[in-house]
């Protein structure tokens, strides 16, 4: 039932399209569907790229927790106001923030981490 509101994309790993072992592109779809957007999202935005510039104090800070939170609530799958992050380490080297948000699916809450090390943005399911 997920798929119906989370929807089916083509699979992608490492950026490159999933080809399944007949040679067909892969699917994917549900909550690894959301998912998937979600990091495409999140690693491609400016607004978070912008951050990795700026002086590392408690108010960037929230203010990057903040925007990860909008880039997330953004999609229309998932439900409003459930997005939380929170910024655990910001160094001049790297970055680690944690968020957790809703599908509209009503499941389970979906967490992710998100880094930021040697000019990469990366974004990991728990």
């Amino acid at each position: 039932m997920s798929e119906i509101f989370l929807g089916t994309d083509i699979a992608l790993v490492d950026g490159d399209f999933l080809v399944t072992s007949d040679g067909d592109i892969g699917l994917i779809s549900g909550r690894d569907c959301l998912v998937q957007d979600i990091q495409s999202a999140i690693i491609s935005s400016d607004r978070l790229s912008a951050f990795l510039k700026d002086e590392i104090t408690e108010i960037n800070s929230m203010d990057l927790a903040q925007t990860i939170e909008e880039i997330i609530e953004a999609d229309p799958r998932v439900i409003p106001g459930s997005a939380k992050a929170l910024v655990e380490e910001w160094t001049k080297e790297s970055l680690k923030a944690g968020a957790i948000f809703q599908p509209i699916d009503e499941g389970n809450p979906i967490n992710l981490v998100i880094g930021h090390n040697l000019g990469e943005i990366t974004v990991e399911v728990l």
